[in-house]
């Protein structure tokens, strides 16, 4: 044990001293992220596979719609809007939870799927927001990006709830989102 945390980085007197259970807690936690990290390494995808990938993305002048490492396979079809991505199956523990959104908006009420992202301050629909009238904003996203977006005032309905009429943000997204501006002032029922 004590080597193993003085493998890990700790200092001789952090570890002299101090009683055995606040030691036998480090290594614990030690072993336990070792661990993970080995299934993490694990899941990656070997280098045949990336090579494989990045091939396919030469040949096909686009990125390839296939993604690699995944637990369960990643269905990807197109859905009512183009571009944008459409899960058929969402198991329990998904760490990327999807429900019906309704748009009432055109003839046919277009279904899609939206993710519930607790990150996400705003919802987010897909659109053209230059189409619209009025004064566009920014928002920025993950990694710096800055994406223009247009508010919309839409009749909406969420899984299996009624409609609703609400503010969200038009932007040229690959997903539908539900932000946290909906998840503090509406219940969803997710299947």
């Amino acid at each position: 044990m004590w080597i193993d945390l003085l493998n890990a980085g700790l200092k001789k007197e952090e570890i002299e001293g101090k009683p055995t259970p606040y030691l036998l807690n480090k290594w614990k936690a030690l072993q336990r992220s070792q661990k993970e990290k080995e299934e993490f390494d694990e899941k990656q995808p070997s280098a045949p596979l990336m090579e494989e990938a990045e091939k396919e993305k030469a040949e096909s002048g686009k990125n390839s719609q296939r993604w690699l490492g995944s637990p369960r396979p990643l269905i990807m079809r197109s859905g009512q809007a183009p571009g944008i991505r459409e899960v058929q199956e969402v198991s329990p523990g998904d760490m990327r939870p999807y429900v019906p959104l309704i748009i009432y908006w055109q003839k046919g009420m277009p279904h899609v799927m939206a993710l519930i992202d607790t990150g996400a301050e705003v919802t987010l629909i897909n659109g053209n927001p230059k189409r619209l009238p009025g004064k566009s904003v920014i928002i920025n996203g993950y990694g710096g990006a800055e994406t223009e977006a247009q508010p919309v005032k839409l009749k909406l309905s969420i899984g299996k709830g009624p409609p609703f009429t609400a503010v969200v943000l038009m932007a040229e997204v690959p997903e539908y989102i539900i932000g946290v501006d909906f998840l503090l002032g509406k219940t969803i029922e997710t299947q």
